[in-house]
């Protein structure tokens, strides 16, 4: 079914949750210390890319859409190693 994924503020910190909309069931898909933001979907929908400050700089992360939940986080790789602003993937 279509899912939407969002960021949301709810435990002190910005994390990407994905609701599924048909029975609304959402997963807490990033659920790290650090702020994650800007979720992308993959054009197949199996993937996310999303920026994240887990280095302590903005860096570019890819992990699978149907993790296992509380798994996601330990599934993510990342993309980009630069001091620089990285933001808005594009997969």
């Amino acid at each position: 079914g279509a899912r939407l994924a969002f960021v949301t503020v709810r435990n002190g910190n910005m994390d990407i949750h994905i609701r599924h909309l048909g029975s609304g069931q959402e997963l807490d898909f990033t659920n790290h210390f650090a702020d994650d933001l800007a979720p992308t979907w993959s054009p197949d929908g199996q993937r996310i890319a999303l920026v994240s400050y887990r280095s302590g700089n903005t860096e570019l992360y890819l992990n699978d859409a149907g993790c296992s939940p509380g798994q996601c986080d330990a599934t993510a790789r990342r993309l980009t190693q630069a001091i620089g602003l990285d933001v808005l993937p594009r997969e």
